[in-house]
C-alpha cells in the first residue's frame, strides 16, 4: 500500500465518518416530536387490593410521599378491597397499559390462580401489560 493509497482511505473514512453524523443529526431530528409528551403528565395510582389500614395499605402509603417528590406528580392510593384481592387486580387490569395504574399486592396474586376461576386470566393480562409499558418506555 503506498502513501497517496493511505491517504485516499484515510479521506474516505472521513467522508463516510461525517455521513454518519449528519445521518445521526438528521434522525435525532425527526424524532424529537416522539419526546413531546414527558411521563408523568397525570396522576399517578396505587391500587391496594386490600382493606384500609392494613399493612399493604400501610406499606402504600409510606411510598405514596417519595413518589410524590421523586415524580413532581400526584400519587393517589386506592384500597379496592374484596373477593381475595381479586376485585382490586381486575381494576388493574382493566386499566390503561400507560404505567399509570400500579399495582401493591401480596402472595395472594401467586394464589388466587389455583383458587378462583377467573383469576388466571386476569393475572396474565396484567402481566402481559406490565410488559408492554416497559418496551413503550425503553
Amino acid at each position: 500500500m503506498t502513501v497517496f493509497n493511505l491517504f485516499r482511505w484515510v479521506a474516505a473514512a472521513r467522508r463516510l465518518r461525517l455521513t454518519g453524523v449528519i445521518a445521526l443529526s438528521l434522525a435525532a431530528l425527526a424524532a424529537a416530536p416522539a419526546f413531546a409528551q414527558l411521563m408523568p403528565n397525570k396522576p399517578i395510582r396505587i391500587i391496594v387490593p386490600f382493606a384500609p389500614a392494613g399493612s399493604s395499605d400501610v406499606l402504600a402509603r409510606v411510598l405514596q410521599s417519595p413518589l410524590q417528590q421523586e415524580l413532581g406528580q400526584t400519587v393517589v392510593v386506592e384500597n379496592r378491597a374484596g373477593a381475595g384481592t381479586n376485585i382490586g387486580t381486575a381494576e388493574v387490569a382493566r386499566a390503561e397499559p400507560d404505567g399509570y395504574t400500579l399495582l401493591l399486592t401480596s402472595s395472594a396474586f401467586v394464589v388466587n390462580p389455583a383458587l378462583y376461576k377467573a383469576s388466571p386470566t386476569t393475572r396474565s393480562r396484567i402481566l402481559r401489560r406490565s410488559r408492554r409499558c416497559r418496551s413503550l418506555r425503553t
